[in-house]
């Protein structure tokens, strides 16, 4: 059991200086980290184990025996605690993430994503005008983090063989809605109805592939082409779902007149003046 020096009165509790975790933190996890252990002291407040460089009595409740191992922990565990000084004052709590010690939800919210990683297309993504799921889609399908044959193979879980919309190649993301010959007929057929038959480069990945598609517009015609990206891709997306689950196959014109067509039309009647733009540019 690890020691627990509290503050204060043991039958009040106060607030630990060395808790369970900053003791598995100090001596040390993994092989031997048990090497060094602390009998039972519940009880003991700092008062009694911390009052000075000559008693530390927290010392005499180590228990087992001492390995090579073991003494570096206990050195480097002496050497936290040993210049704690306490005081008659009363505890104080302090939040770390401000210069005043003051706690903020602001600066907790800071905190949280301290970690995190920036991705600079995100602000592109959100101010598009598309449903909420399929920004969510393009989102994972970005960061590839949808569940295609490729990521399933790689957590060792079964998954078929070749991609479900052209039974040609394997099966990722950025097939899916880039490089499939499926794909590739519903975007050049996409263009078609456009009137937009400028050259392109070759792309392999569903981000580049949205860089190539958003040069071809310009001005107002840009958020449309957001929109129609958004769109197909989600459409073709949901195409090799139907064919998975539920073994229904649409062909590409079938799934330009039956479904893009008309979701666009929705998306329009919904508010997407982007869209709306770019449709009546070809009416």
């Amino acid at each position: 059991m690890f020691c627990l020096l509290k503050f204060g009165n043991s039958e009040r509790g106060g607030h630990t200086l060395l808790d369970r975790q900053m003791a598995q933190r100090t001596v040390g996890e993994g092989p031997g980290a048990n090497s060094l252990s602390f009998g039972p002291c519940d009880d003991q407040a700092i008062a009694v184990g911390l009052p000075g460089p000559a008693q530390r009595s927290w010392c005499r409740a180590i228990v087992g025996g001492l390995s090579v191992a073991a003494m570096a922990k206990f050195i480097h565990l002496w050497h936290t605690v040993r210049d704690i000084q306490l005081s008659d004052a009363s505890d104080s709590l302090r939040w770390r993430w401000t210069s005043d010690g003051a706690f903020s939800v602001h600066s907790a919210y800071d905190a949280l994503h301290l970690p995190s990683q920036a991705m600079p297309w995100a602000t592109l993504l959100w101010d598009t005008w598309a449903p909420l799921k399929t920004k969510l889609f393009l989102w994972l399908a970005f960061r590839r983090r949808h569940w295609t044959v490729d990521r399933r193979r790689r957590h060792g879980l079964d998954a078929h063989a070749n991609c479900l919309l052209c039974d040609q190649e394997p099966e990722t993301i950025d097939h899916i809605v880039v490089t499939c010959s499926y794909a590739k007929q519903i975007w050049w057929n996409i263009r078609a109805a456009l009137n937009e038959t400028s050259a392109l480069r070759h792309c392999d990945n569903v981000l580049k592939w949205w860089e190539v598609w958003r040069c071809l517009w310009v001005g107002e015609y840009k958020q449309g082409a957001d929109s129609i990206f958004a769109l197909v891709a989600w459409e073709i997306w949901k195409e090799r779902n139907a064919r998975l689950f539920r073994g229904a196959v649409t062909q590409p014109m079938q799934l330009m007149e039956a479904s893009i067509r008309h979701q666009a039309e929705l998306w329009v009647q919904a508010g997407a003046k982007g869209l709306g733009s770019l449709l009546q540019r070809v009416q």
